[in-house]
């Protein structure tokens, strides 16, 4: 059993995971709105369970280089500004997720975890597979994740 907290919510009992995404989704669509709009505010949602780590996990968007939907003109900039100020915490691990078929010299997820950790002692890079984009419906390409 889960229970989830959604901070301007109630606490919502739970033993189905895919709950979490739907909400997520939603504040998603709140927040950016629903044509790809992308909001640097905080979707804050709080997961209790006896088998649940206590740490706080900031999914940060991919980074776009070509604006689609609502989007700003300077959506590469933002975004990289916004990863840039988590990724570059002290206290942060790095994820850096990139897709299985591309060139990991070119990673922007790479490169950015590289500037934020140089040593590389605290980032963790993940290749994606198409199995495990296709298990979990996930699109990580070039995403960072960062953990306190």
């Amino acid at each position: 059993m889960y229970w989830f907290n959604p901070f301007h919510l109630p606490i919502y009992p739970s033993v189905d995971l895919n709950i979490f995404t739907l909400f997520l989704q939603a504040e998603t669509d709140r927040e950016a709105g629903g044509n790809k709009g992308v909001s640097d505010k905080q979707i804050r949602l709080k997961i209790f369970s006896p088998n649940v780590l206590d740490i706080t996990l900031v999914d940060l968007p991919g980074i776009t280089k070509v604006p689609v939907g609502d989007q700003p003109s300077d959506i590469e900039a933002r975004i990289r500004t916004m990863i840039m100020s988590y990724i570059k915490t002290p206290t942060c691990l790095i994820l850096a997720v990139t897709p299985a078929n591309s060139d990991l010299a070119n990673s922007d997820a790479l490169q950015m975890a590289g500037i934020a950790d140089p040593d590389g002692e605290f980032c963790f890079h993940v290749s994606e597979t198409l199995i495990f984009s296709d298990l979990f419906n996930w699109n990580f390409k070039d995403s960072c994740f960062c953990y306190r």
